[in-house]
Order: C-alpha cells, then sequence, then structure tokens
C-alpha cells in the first residue's frame, strides 16, 4: 500500500522526535536493563502523546508476543511511536477532511465564500461578515474565489473557525 503525502514527510528522519522518543525511553527505564515493563511503556505514550492506551492498542503497537514477555527494547519502542505518529497525524488531516466536507454541502469539492460563510453561521455566529471575508481571501492564494482542500486546512490549522 502506497504511502500518502503527508505519511511520508512523517516518517522523515525526525531529529526531534527521535530524540524526544530516546528521552522518555531512557526515563521509563528505571532500572536501566534497556527495556520497558508494559506499565513504563504506557507511561513513555503518556508522554510522548497525552493519552492512556488501552491494552488492545497495546497489542497493536507492540505485537502479542512482546505483550506476553512484557518488556519493549528501544527498536520496537522507537518503531511502535512513529506508526502511533503517524496514525495521530492521520487522524489530525481525517478531521480536517470531515469538516472540509461538512462544509462543502454541494460536494463541488471545493468551498465559496458562501460556504464558508454559512458554515461560520452554525459553528461561530459571533464572527462578523467581515472577519469571515478577510479569513477566507487570505487563504484563497490563487484568487478564483474558491478554496480547495490544501488552502482550507491550512485556514482550519491556523485556528480558523474561530
Amino acid at each position: 500500500m502506497a504511502l500518502l503525502a503527508h505519511e511520508r514527510n512523517l516518517l522523515k528522519p525526525d531529529d526531534k522526535f527521535l530524540q524526544e522518543a530516546k528521552t522518555v525511553f531512557v526515563k521509563y527505564d528505571e532500572d536501566k536493563d534497556g527495556f520497558l515493563n508494559l506499565h513504563e511503556a504506557k507511561l513513555g505514550i503518556i508522554n510522548l502523546f497525552g493519552y492512556k492506551p488501552s491494552r488492545y492498542e497495546l497489542l497493536r503497537l507492540f505485537g502479542e508476543r512482546t505483550l506476553q514477555e512484557e518488556q519493549v527494547g528501544w527498536d520496537i519502542f522507537y518503531d511502535a511511536m512513529l506508526r502511533r505518529k503517524i496514525d495521530v497525524g492521520a487522524s489530525a488531516v481525517d478531521e480536517v477532511r470531515q469538516a472540509f466536507k461538512a462544509f462543502d454541502r454541494r460536494s463541488a469539492g471545493f468551498l465559496t465564500l458562501a460556504d464558508v460563510k454559512n458554515a461560520f453561521r452554525e459553528v461561530a455566529p459571533h464572527v462578523s461578515e467581515r472577519i469571515i471575508e478577510e479569513i477566507f481571501f487570505e487563504f484563497d492564494e490563487d484568487r478564483d474565489g474558491r478554496l480547495n482542500f490544501t488552502q482550507f486546512e491550512r485556514m482550519w490549522r491556523r485556528g480558523a473557525p474561530a
């Protein structure tokens, strides 16, 4: 299965994420044996991603054999954290895609100023039309009166709708 563009970007060597994961691994490897037990691995996931994983997710991330052995080595931990990072990135894109579809009621594949105004009226009725127009035209880079998905995604990630 081919990777999507955002997945390829997430798989590029990322020294910051590598260092962050290594720091977390070392921090929770309390006995300094080069392995995390399952509790320590959970703490690592909480530290890196901000939530406590379920037993099912641990199974999915580390595999049955690792769960049975209750030891997670650095290579397995880092590989699982990279895959989780991709999942988190993919779900963020899915969230934006769902919002785009909700705004694009005509299924045109783009949003007009009227589409964006209608959406803002529903989700943020306190935002003035002037502000909505400013936001729209800031992200309508090619000045065609439409926002494609990429332009909408930039707008969404910047914090709109407010």
